[in-house]
């Protein structure tokens, strides 16, 4: 079975190669942040850093280019974490 990490990765990768002008957004909480978890393993060794987490934290989002394809991305954190929320935070964003 393939981590989240690699699914969101490759999924990145479809839509950029797919549609090499959309804009990706991933819409994160803080939690998976600051525990690293797999949604967040594009940013590499970023997101280990206290200082990237409190720009994160102060500003809410981030662009970062994505390893493979090189095409910027939107990180963007959300403090809550009910599903409701989340699909809020998305089409905010969108």
């Amino acid at each position: 079975m393939e981590s989240a990490g690699n699914w969101l990765s490759q999924k990145v990768s479809q839509i950029h190669s797919q549609e090499p002008n959309r804009a990706v957004a991933i819409v994160v909480t803080k939690k998976e942040v600051k525990e690293a978890s797999a949604n967040v393993s594009l940013l590499g060794p970023l997101v280990k850093s206290k200082e990237f987490r409190q720009d994160l934290n102060m500003s809410g989002a981030y662009w970062f280019y994505h390893p493979e394809t090189l095409k910027r991305c939107l990180l963007v954190q959300l403090s809550e974490v009910t599903t409701k929320d989340m699909r809020t935070g998305g089409v905010k964003t969108a």
